[in-house]
């Protein structure tokens, strides 16, 4: 999705600020000339939004070790929202945050110290494209 600074700014303060707010934690911001993002750490599971040139992206990560999956791609371990033809599932921003909120507990077990690395390896086979971040 290709966004503007506003977009951005409104995702912040609707989706990712109260997100963070729920699981105690503060968000902290980077602004540069080509990427912008607001992320959160909550025990585990960090959580990170980003407008890439207007690109606007959600990626969780573990805290031990930051690499980042979307949300997107760890969407295909848990239950579908909504599947399009072929069995694909793409959601909307609105979507993904709303998965990362209603899974929470699930992002917890999976993205802690004792199950990342099956989760890891889960992602990396379900992943069409596993770029790094």
């Amino acid at each position: 999705m290709r966004a503007s600074e506003q977009e951005f700014e409104r995702f912040v303060t609707s989706h990712i600020g109260p997100l963070a707010q729920r699981h105690g934690a503060s968000i902290i911001r980077e602004d540069g000339p080509i990427l912008q993002s607001a992320e959160f750490s909550a025990g585990p599971v960090c959580v990170r939004f980003n407008n890439d040139r207007g690109l606007l992206s959600l990626d969780v990560s573990p805290t031990h070790v930051l690499r980042f999956w979307a949300v997107e791609e760890i969407a295909r371990l848990l239950p579908p929202i909504r599947l399009l033809s072929g069995g694909v599932q793409r959601l909307s921003l609105t979507e993904q945050f709303e998965l990362v909120q209603a899974h929470w507990p699930e992002l917890e077990s999976m993205f802690g110290v004792a199950n990342y690395r099956q989760t890891a390896q889960l992602l990396s086979q379900t992943a069409p494209t596993n770029r790094p971040r």
